[in-house]
């Protein structure tokens, strides 16, 4: 497609008040997003799955940035990336979204994740996948199964898949949002969990590249073996204060933030009460006001 040439300069401050380069977190051009793809999503949470699984993809896929979600940015495989980033598959007509750090979903607070959804559902695709993990003392000893399915409404009817989730099963973080945002608009979403153990499950998440691909139609490279990130160049990034204390210090600190209300009132006033002039260097203390 040509350029479009505009004469004038109310045309031109027209376009550019158009250009809608959307939220403080989130940075995409919405009109370089096309309502005839799909959009492929994967994050950080019970075996990791949609994070080994989505990354996968990105480290084997010929890839387009077209919009990034965070402040911290890096070039990799000559791209623009960031914590989150949104890729553009053209043969597949995909989007992929995916966190290339693996933050669990928790970690993340519940408010940037209705941002997400709403944005991300705005887009108004054929259809949103979102890969997770199901923890795997949830699927029934006599199933076969190894994939259930949390789908909204919109996909069943369009898609025929109906919902294979265990019943009074709780959900978080994206899936959680995903769904019940997708639900209220009326969007096409799916759900696609992996049973798996709690821990990093590499197995699960190569059935879910399988899936991937029977789903979207996405040819996957090297479906035998997980192709991970390296982001060991971002620990020092997100966790600054990682190694600033001890292990005796951390776990003091780990065992403060298990104490309940009272306790941590008596230890308080008995710090406060000790004589407050010593200056030794040497010497630690703790600010529990400001602990969180």
């Amino acid at each position: 497609m040509g350029k479009r040439i505009i004469g004038k300069e109310a045309e031109e401050q027209s376009s550019i008040d158009e250009q809608e380069i959307v939220g403080t977190y989130f940075k995409v051009y919405r009109k370089r997003i096309p309502k005839d793809y799909q959009v492929l999503i994967g994050f950080s949470g019970y075996g990791n799955v949609g994070y080994l699984a989505v990354n996968h993809l990105i480290e084997t896929l010929e890839l387009e940035t077209i919009g990034m979600w965070g402040n911290t940015n890096w070039y990799y495989k000559g791209r623009l990336e960031s914590l989150v980033t949104l890729y553009a598959h053209h043969p597949s007509k995909t989007l992929i979204l995916a966190s290339r750090y693996p933050l669990h979903v928790t970690k993340i607070p519940h408010e940037e994740w209705e941002e997400l959804a709403l944005e991300v559902l705005s887009w108004e695709c054929k259809a949103y996948y979102i890969i997770a993990g199901l923890r795997e003392d949830t699927r029934s000893p006599v199933s076969t199964q190894w994939i259930a399915y949390a789908p909204t409404l919109a996909y069943t009817k369009a898609y025929g898949i109906a919902p294979t989730m265990g019943e009074k099963l709780t959900m978080i973080g994206p899936l959680s949002t995903f769904l019940a945002y997708g639900t209220s608009l009326n969007q096409k979403v799916l759900g696609v969990l992996i049973y798996c153990n709690f821990d990093e499950d590499p197995e699960a998440a190569l059935i879910g590249l399988e899936e991937i691909e029977r789903l979207t139609k996405i040819k996957v490279p090297s479906k035998n073996q997980l192709i991970s990130f390296d982001y060991s160049f971002l620990n020092g990034v997100l966790q600054p204060q990682a190694t600033r204390y001890s292990p005796q210090i951390e776990d003091l600190i780990d065992k403060i933030s298990d104490m309940d209300p009272d306790e941590l009132d008596l230890l308080s006033e008995s710090l406060y009460d000790e004589e407050e002039d010593d200056e030794d260097e040497d010497d630690f203390s703790v600010d529990f006001r400001h602990l969180t």
